[in-house]
């Protein structure tokens, strides 16, 4: 069974998998996350500014 793997980085995360899973008819979808702490949830955004600015 060949497996592909999809990295997509996007502001609105569930928007990006929806449309993903919809328009490719994909038969499973595994999303990895892990959790930042405070500060980094701050710092770090999906659009590569400081919200914190």
């Amino acid at each position: 069974m060949p497996i592909d793997v999809k990295v997509v980085w996007h502001n609105r995360p569930f928007e990006a998998i929806i449309q993903e899973v919809v328009s490719e008819k994909h038969d499973l979808l595994l999303k990895m996350a892990h959790q930042h702490d405070k500060l980094e949830a701050v710092i770090f955004t999906p659009d590569g500014l400081a919200s914190a600015a």
